[in-house]
């Protein structure tokens, strides 16, 4: 039991830690960071972040496609918003 939940805290780790190279990789990408970064790059480290959750899903026993059809859903319900008035369209 110990063995299984240090492995699912490192799965969870992984996916925080593709998470911010991707944050790393899009700063450089839009001028925000000291280095230049291509948009190839930055597609490359989101295409780990969503591979990453998924295998993270199935280690959870979360059934991904069903939570993000679920998620979209109550979004859907929530109308949406003007970015930068902050009204519903």
């Amino acid at each position: 039991q110990e063995l299984l939940e240090d492995h699912l805290r490192h799965r969870v780790l992984a996916l925080a830690e593709e998470t911010g190279e991707f944050v790393q990789a899009a700063r450089r990408h839009l001028g925000l960071a000291r280095r230049t970064g291509t948009h190839d790059q930055m597609s490359a480290e989101l295409a780990d972040v969503v591979l990453t959750a998924f295998v993270t899903a199935v280690e959870l026993k979360i059934d991904l496609p069903v939570a993000i059809r679920t998620k979209l859903d109550v979004i859907y319900t929530r109308g949406w918003r003007d970015d930068q008035t902050g009204t519903d369209r």
